[in-house]
């Protein structure tokens, strides 16, 4: 069975390792991941050093090598790669923001819709955190289209652990969060709920109560903490709204009930994106 730095190693088209690391012959199988290794291997003692931590969770098999795979990794860096997708066919790395200004990295949101439409029983493996300076990439694990997961990390909600959710799942929350984004909630209203946020429920109280009914009916569902870590809404987009936002009353006015139904444009002020 495969393993997910191997998963990740063989779609990136089985680049070398890091010039730093000597290579030699082991026949054993590899400390990090635990493929079966007969050939060219790293040692551990290349990769360890004073300053390498989680040694114990890392280098947890217990021998003495990691595999090419895991040696390819272990030289990209410590906060490498961050956020990251992987399939037989493919590997990117991948960011949270709609606008980031790494112009190699799509955002998660692209990426996971591509991915809802490939064959169900396609490999996959990935690590998707709002910190990218830990180390992730060792507890990642591999999962399929169809029985979809990735390792999370998140410290604002309390979340380091692999999650196994269903992608459509996932696409339909991100499709449902985008409104009450638009409105200005921030992710953190979307995931703990939208009345915290009166200023903004007082706004237009009967849409905000359709949205968190909607909302409330997922909350316990895997796939919610991911897709509000991925849904976001542009620079293009928050400038669109905030343009087109009304001006407030001057003065307390009593109109007609048609109008008061209407409600009035939520404030935009925060949008709570990563």
């Amino acid at each position: 069975m495969i393993t997910a730095s191997v998963l990740a190693w063989t779609a990136a088209g089985t680049p070398r390792q890091n010039e730093k690391y000597k290579s030699s012959v082991f026949s054993g199988i590899c400390a990090t991941c635990g493929t079966p290794i007969d050939g060219d291997a790293v040692a551990v003692s290349e990769i360890d050093n004073a300053t390498f931590s989680n040694h114990a969770d890392f280098f947890h098999f217990g021998s003495s090598h990691v595999c090419t795979a895991c040696a390819w990794l272990y030289g990209a860096g410590k906060g490498r790669p961050g956020n990251f997708i992987a399939t037989a066919s493919s590997y990117e790395q991948t960011v949270i923001s709609l606008d980031s200004v790494v112009e190699d990295k799509r955002p998660w949101i692209e990426v996971v819709r591509e991915l809802a439409r490939l064959p169900a029983d396609t490999p996959v493996t990935g690590v998707l955190t709002t910190d990218v300076k830990p180390r992730l990439w060792p507890r990642a694990r591999v999962a399929t289209v169809g029985s979809f997961g990735l390792f999370v990390h998140c410290q604002d909600y309390d979340t380091s652990q692999h999650v196994d959710f269903d992608l459509h799942d996932l696409i339909r929350l991100i499709d449902l969060m985008r409104h009450p984004m638009q409105a200005g909630f921030s992710k953190q209203s979307i995931y703990f709920g939208l009345m915290r946020d009166f200023k903004r429920f007082q706004k237009d109280p009967a849409q905000v109560l359709m949205w968190e009914t909607e909302l409330q009916g997922w909350r316990d569902n895997p796939a919610f903490l991911p897709a509000v870590l991925i849904a976001g809404i542009s620079k293009e987009e928050k400038k669109h709204d905030n343009d087109s936002k009304t001006k407030p009353d001057r003065a307390v006015i009593v109109e007609p009930d048609t109008t008061a139904a209407a409600g009035h444009s939520a404030d935009q002020t925060q949008f709570g994106l990563f």
